[in-house]
């Protein structure tokens, strides 16, 4: 009996697992982006990892864990983070 239900359950632990590390990394990502210029690096990088993930982990409880539930604070971000490097790349050393 173990060899027939095992394997599916530790499959599905996995995914979960799986899940709430692409959440941790995610959040990181979030917050870099999102930092304030001026705030020392360790400071902009400081994530919570400390969540609970309720299952069914559906899509909207991910993006919310994510931080992605504004979607239009994450574009903005990327918007200034495009600027910023266009700005750095423009300036030209002799």
């Amino acid at each position: 009996m173990a060899a027939v239900g095992e394997p599916p359950l530790l499959l599905a632990g996995s995914v979960h697992m799986a899940i709430q590390n692409a959440i941790k990394a995610a959040r990181k990502e979030n917050a870099r982006w999102c930092a304030q210029p001026n705030v020392e690096e360790e400071s902009k990088l400081k994530t919570t990892n400390i969540f609970r993930l309720d299952t069914p982990a559906t899509v909207d409880r991910i993006k919310l864990l994510c931080g992605l539930d504004n979607v239009e604070s994450y574009l903005e971000a990327l918007v200034r983070m495009e600027q910023q490097s266009n700005t750095d790349s423009s300036v030209k050393t002799y």
